[in-house]
């Protein structure tokens, strides 16, 4: 089971397990995810009760109740900073969820999460962060020549090229999801019938970070720096709803991956007041990657 953001914090979080155990009619789950540390754009109908760390406790309590039988975790973990923050807790994760696939291997935290004996499981290990959420046309996972080849010479196809590579190499858990009956049972048992080359294997390796050009986009690369004071950050959607998608100390950053023509709105965490500050709308031609400067006086730097 995953939670999303919008149930961070202690009893939201709470809720959240004891619907799903009363919706699943079951008196424990295996394992129980946080979907992301944060709301994200487009991803929260509410503000969030608290924060991830407090549902970080209601998940250890649901632990040691053994409510939660085998494993608790969290998605999305970028940072040295919060890796060590979760290895600083009470129970540290079993389970930590992250993007990874031949053409983005997430290889610096990957092995810190893995030395840290946690189990590192991938999400869209088959590309399609690239296809939904990245601007590509087509799935350069699945569409990749070197993998359609590898395939090919194994009576395969590259679905499974992947979770064998993935599993056997790396020693990572997949999550490749699919509605195809054929497509399931090929993933769960054929990914396993044949055995990769070292040359093979290393051909999958090398494609790490080689991601074919893609048409032009609307994404913007967004960096909001805190000079002072702590800031809680809103994304405006075209109806004025606001979503609260973080909040940064001050001397901090927050990075998101945002588009072109989004607003964000910034509150001081001591008035809740927007007044301070201006809202910024990101614009595209500021270029793909962005810095702004959150300061009482409205500089803003891009």
């Amino acid at each position: 089971m995953k939670f999303s953001g919008k149930d961070l914090g202690y009893q939201a979080t709470r809720r959240a397990v004891q619907k799903s155990l009363e919706r699943l009619k079951v008196d424990k789950l295996d394992s129980v995810l946080i979907h992301k540390p944060r709301c994200w754009e487009g991803a929260c109908n509410k503000e969030p009760e608290g924060t991830w760390q407090e549902s970080w406790k209601a998940l250890e309590e649901f632990y040691d109740a053994g409510i939660i039988d085998k494993a608790i975790g969290i998605c999305d973990v970028h940072s040295k900073q919060m890796l060590e923050e979760l290895l600083s807790q009470r129970i540290k994760p079993h389970i930590i969820q992250n993007w990874m696939d031949p053409l983005h291997q997430d290889t610096a935290m990957r092995k810190k999460i893995q030395e840290s004996g946690i189990l590192y499981q991938a999400y869209s290990s088959l590309g399609t962060q690239w296809h939904h959420h990245r601007g590509h046309s087509k799935n350069p996972v699945t569409n990749h020549p070197t993998l359609m080849q590898i395939a090919e010479a194994h009576g395969a196809d590259v679905g499974q090229v992947v979770v064998n590579w993935a599993t056997t190499r790396h020693g990572i858990s997949v999550l490749p999801a699919s509605t195809n009956p054929v497509r399931q049972e090929g993933n769960l048992f054929h990914s396993f019938r044949f055995v990769l080359t070292e040359e093979e294997l290393d051909a999958i390796d090398a494609l790490d970070g080689k991601v074919p050009r893609v048409e032009e986009t609307n994404e913007v690369a967004v960096v909001f720096k805190n000079e002072e004071g702590k800031i809680d950050v809103y994304w405006v959607d075209q109806k004025g709803t606001e979503v609260h998608v973080g909040s940064i100390s001050a001397g901090n950053e927050l990075h998101l991956n945002s588009h072109h023509g989004h607003t964000f709105r910034f509150k001081d965490q001591s008035s809740g007041s927007s007044s301070e500050y201006a809202d910024i709308t990101i614009e595209k031609s500021n270029g793909k990657n962005q810095v702004h400067i959150i300061s009482p006086d409205d500089e803003d730097e891009l």
